[in-house]
């Protein structure tokens, strides 16, 4: 099954609630405004730390899923982050963040699955996979799919020069009503945005929330294509990113 990414610490009640009393206590008698704002800081690293709870934002946005510590993919587990990219078809604008490392594989054979918010057999959808053993990530997302080692000539670079094989990968894929920008180690295909509207005739994943190192099949409530690699960040911001964010969010994750 799945495995949510918001584990907590352990709470140690009789030192970490003593510790956690004395922040109150200096809180409420600090004559100082840095002490006491020294012990509110520690009093929120603390609560943060013992309730694994979510951070809400950073610079760059609100966060819709935000990964808390690295995992490793063994090809047995994945990650479902909860948030349904689709649930109102193309109204919502947003922004998904992979940092990974490792060669994906999967025991199933391909494709290797990075990420996916839609169902097998479907076409419209947000899907990372790589179908062939010489390929690049194919990429879905809204009713369009390309290539990405096929889109990257505007850059000027080759594909090999543009993965890490053996390093820190970054993938960006963010959403403004109907155009799509993708990256991939700050080096964005095609070199624009893609309009990618959804037809609302056919299948549109409304219910399908995105997930990682897995696909859904085409029951949706199965999983197949448990692929093999380390996350080292995820973030699903609730928002578009403009070229100037990626390259910062790109740079940073990078260099986890």
């Amino acid at each position: 099954g799945g495995e949510s990414a918001a584990g907590g610490g352990e709470t140690g009640m009789s030192e970490s609630t003593k510790d956690f009393q004395t922040l109150l206590d200096t809180i409420a008698s600090g004559v100082y405004g840095k002490d006491i704002r020294g012990a509110i800081h520690d009093a929120l690293e603390w609560l943060y730390e013992i309730s694994g709870a979510k951070p809400q934002k950073d610079k760059y946005g609100t966060f819709l899923f935000k990964l808390q510590k690295s995992m490793t993919f063994n090809g047995g587990n994945y990650l479902d982050t909860g948030v349904k990219l689709y649930e109102n078809g193309d109204a919502d604008d947003w922004c998904v963040c992979i940092a990974y490392s490792g060669t994906p594989s999967s025991t199933e054979g391909l494709p290797y699955i990075l990420a996916d918010c839609g169902k097998d057999g479907e076409t419209q959808s947000f899907r990372v996979m790589q179908n062939g053993a010489n390929e690049g990530w194919t990429v879905f997302g809204g009713s369009g799919a390309f290539r990405m080692d096929l889109a990257m000539e505007n850059t000027g670079k080759a594909w090999s020069e543009i993965i890490n094989v053996d390093g820190t990968n970054v993938f960006i894929l963010s959403k403004e009503g109907t155009n799509y920008s993708f990256y991939l180690n700050g080096y964005k295909a095609y070199n624009s945005a893609l309009g990618y509207a959804l037809d609302t005739s056919t299948y549109i994943p409304t219910d399908v929330s995105l997930i990682i190192a897995a696909r859904h099949t085409s029951t949706i409530s199965t999983i197949d294509h448990r692929t093999s690699f380390t996350l080292k960040d995820a973030r699903v911001y609730n928002s578009a990113m403009d070229d100037s964010k990626v390259a910062q969010i790109n740079a940073e994750m990078l260099a986890l």
